[in-house]
């Protein structure tokens, strides 16, 4: 599959209107077990030049075309560039109480708190986010949001927190699989491969499993 590095055309749209822009994206939504991680990463008019200087040829793409070592190194880069970003996640218990949308969408709200605090109300806040418009969003005082499908092959502060997010929550499931080694999360992350969901048939879910999401391809176990 080929490449699509994304652009800054998308951020200066608001940045050139004296918007604060965050990206927004999210990870773990279709695994099986485990939280879904959103992450947020912010430019401001004052911040864009440097940051962007920063990242031109360090190779922020979709976090999924990425390597897991070549993820963390860009991680690393994007996260010593600035302290604007964030990162939330939902538990599996909350996802098995309010279901995976509303799961997913109080995870991004979450990272967007913790971002408009740290701008403090100096700025108006455009929000990018990967997939969809989130309706409660357009609630925030002083918030604009701009969705874009695939947001991660076109926009940098989307591509940014795809991986900012996609190595946090690979390190969460590292982190679990030592309690439940035979399940293997540290190598398919949670999703639903042929070897996790045998295992799932074999010995029954854990804690850390999705309820619904078990219920709908197994039925009762």
């Amino acid at each position: 599959m080929k490449r699509t590095f994304p652009s800054w055309e998308y951020e200066l749209a608001f940045l050139r209107q004296q918007y604060a822009v965050i990206g927004i994206d999210e990870v773990g939504r279709g695994a099986l077990a485990g939280p879904v991680c959103a992450a947020g990463f912010c430019v401001t008019p004052a911040s864009y030049d440097g940051i962007a200087a920063a990242l031109q040829g360090v190779g922020v793409c979709d976090s999924k075309m990425l390597t897991p070592e070549k993820r963390k190194s860009i991680s690393g880069i994007i996260r010593n560039q600035t302290s604007m970003y964030a990162i939330s996640y939902s538990s599996v218990e909350s996802i098995n109480e309010s279901g995976i949308v509303s799961a997913t969408h109080a995870a991004m709200k979450g990272v967007i708190d913790v971002l408009l605090e740290s701008l403090k109300a100096e700025f108006k806040c455009a929000l990018l986010i990967d997939g969809y418009p989130v309706k409660d969003f357009d609630m925030l005082p002083h918030i604009k949001q701009k969705a874009l499908v695939k947001g991660d092959t076109k926009s940098m502060t989307i591509a940014a927190a795809s991986i900012i997010a996609k190595v946090h929550r690979d390190e969460l499931m590292n982190q679990m699989s030592l309690e439940y080694p035979g399940f293997e999360w540290g190598i398919n992350k949670g999703y639903g491969t042929e070897k996790h969901r045998k295992i799932i048939k074999q010995t029954g879910p854990t804690k850390y499993h999705r309820k619904l999401f078990i219920r709908n391809i197994f039925g009762a176990l």
